[in-house]
């Protein structure tokens, strides 16, 4: 807990608008160590030069099994003579990434502690942990723990002839560090959408809120429709007010004013919206959103208006699909894209994957699972003998069972159509990269 002292000062912000929701909002969460919310990556400036050089670095340091093994521990904890084939991986990605950039980047400890996680996040590498038993377990990409091995995932198919093709690697590259965001571009969309938003969101209300999505907020998760209300709150103070929460804040949490205090106690501004332009500027690298910088405003806009934005609301294909399918809404059931949203890099491809041919609508549980798995699961197929709606890997060998009625509501009279629109739209965003 805080002492008693800061929270006295930050008590000092309600005084501004005592009734404004955003402001409550921003107290309550400044007040939590997990302030920052999202923590998507590892504050690494991710460029295809730097992908390629960690692939070929960690490709020509496995061992005949693809296993890397990595010292646990900060370096001088470990004797780096003692892992050939990390000090084999470190000195090949230092060789690769200033042959292509003429910079030097890369130590034992960030790529061990930087890279690797948001490789597992991206779903390019598994990461081991051995037990005393010399038990290996994988573990799951946002899972912070020791690590003693890594391991290219299986459907790579990576080899000397696709290691040379820059083509390639860039498509896995553009491909797959799409996964670090999850849900994220879509709640963008929809929030862009939203006529009340008229077609914006700035810097702050990226930070203050978006950051906070589907975490807890007193009782309850926060979902796009708080983050809307929490939004439109904070725009209907004053500009002058506005000004005056975002520099209380940036003064009350000053790192210098935190220097005593425990690690996981300490607030500091500056990182924390260095964080969220790191994330933002990568959800700009499509043609979708693009950052209008100015000398005060940092803003997201659709790079292309369309009057299809209009139809292509938040609601409007869930609610299609609820059409089409003959139902209603269920409690503890979610609305997923089969295609996930964040693969799409223009505006064509975002329209035709917030198609409701393809939504599904699956149990909370699998929808975690699905989302949580590096959007893996992208192709619909079914086994009706028994049942069943499944989505299945590229590999055609990872699955996802969905019995139907129970783990997912689907009208069967609907599936040819709809996996004839997902083997369609499967190679309309493969080829539009």
């Amino acid at each position: 807990m805080l002492q008693d002292k800061k929270i006295r000062e930050l008590d000092n912000i309600l005084v501004i608008n005592p009734n404004n929701l955003a402001i409550k909002f921003i107290y309550w969460r400044m007040l939590q160590n997990n302030y920052r919310g999202l923590h998507l990556l590892q504050h690494n400036r991710w460029t295809f030069e730097k992908f390629r050089a960690i692939i070929i670095a960690i490709f020509h340091s496995q061992d005949n099994n693809g296993y890397v093994r990595i010292p646990r521990g900060d370096e001088g904890k470990f004797h780096l003579g003692d892992y050939s084939q990390y000090l084999e991986l470190i000195k090949k990605f230092q060789e690769e990434y200033k042959k292509s950039t003429n910079k030097e980047e890369g130590t034992a400890n960030t790529i061990k502690k930087n890279l690797f996680p948001d490789l597992a996040r991206m779903g390019v590498i598994d990461r081991y942990k051995i037990n005393n038993n010399q038990e290996r377990t994988i573990l799951k990409p946002y899972v912070k723990d020791s690590v003693d091995l890594i391991k290219f995932k299986d459907y790579l198919n990576l080899n000397e002839k696709t290691l040379n093709d820059n083509h390639f690697l860039r498509q896995i590259y553009n491909n797959f560090s799409k996964n670090i965001y999850n849900d994220l571009p879509l709640l963008l969309f929809e929030l862009i959408s939203d006529e009340n938003l008229k077609g914006k969101i700035d810097e702050y209300e990226f930070l203050f809120f978006i950051t906070w999505y589907d975490n807890f907020y007193l009782e309850y998760k926060i979902d796009k429709d708080q983050i809307k209300e929490l939004i439109l709150s904070w725009r209907n103070l004053s500009l002058s007010a506005r000004n005056t929460v975002i520099n209380f804040i940036r003064n009350w949490a000053d790192r210098e004013k935190w220097i005593n205090f425990k690690k996981d106690q300490k607030r500091d501004f500056y990182n924390w919206k260095n964080q969220t332009q790191e994330i933002m500027q990568h959800i700009k690298d499509s043609e979708i959103f693009s950052l209008n910088i100015n000398a005060t405003q940092f803003e997201i806009f659709f790079k292309k208006q369309d009057e299809q934005i209009k139809r292509y609301r938040s609601e409007t294909p869930k609610l299609e699909y609820l059409e089409k399918h003959n139902m209603k809404k269920i409690k503890g059931f979610e609305f997923d894209h089969i295609v996930p949203f964040s693969w799409s890099t223009t505006f064509e491809q975002a329209l035709k994957i917030c198609s409701w041919k393809n939504l599904i609508y699956i149990d909370a549980k699998n929808h975690a699972i699905k989302t949580q798995s590096n959007n893996i699961y992208v192709y619909l197929n079914s086994r009706k003998e028994i049942n069943y709606l499944y989505l299945e890997s590229e590999n055609k060998k990872d699955f996802l069972f969905l019995k139907l009625n129970k783990d997912v509501y689907f009208n069967m009279n609907l599936f040819q159509e709809l996996k004839e629109y997902n083997i369609s739209l499967n190679k309309f965003v493969s080829e539009h990269i």
